[in-house]
């Protein structure tokens, strides 16, 4: 039986990794940005970024930028998929970034590169 766990960030971000799962954590200057390595993960944006950077999660399929919100991601080898509880994701296509879509509370999408 795999293990789930809690991190809180130091802005306040909480991400909850599923059993098997893997992340990278990178907070630059302008940007933070999360990589899912592997696996599934429920992010809640905190709100304590006082540099207003921008908000991102890349998976193998594409990158998707959070627009103050609550939302899940999992990947697998085939697609991942995307549902978003609270505010808004951007989703950009790793292959077709001119086919970016914007989902809201309530949405849910597949997608693969």
């Amino acid at each position: 039986m795999g293990e789930r766990r809690t991190i809180t960030l130091a802005d306040g971000t909480e991400l909850m990794l599923d059993t098997d799962s893997a992340v990278d954590i990178r907070y630059t200057p302008s940007e933070r940005r999360i990589r899912l390595v592997q696996g599934a993960i429920m992010i809640k944006t905190g709100h304590a970024d006082t540099a207003s950077r921008r908000f991102f999660v890349d998976t193998t399929h594409g990158v998707l930028e959070a627009l103050g919100t609550r939302f899940s991601v999992r990947q697998d080898a085939a697609n991942t998929r995307l549902d978003v509880f609270e505010g808004a994701v951007r989703v950009e296509p790793a292959d077709a970034p001119q086919r970016a879509i914007v989902l809201h509370a309530g949405e849910r999408v597949r997608f693969d590169s």
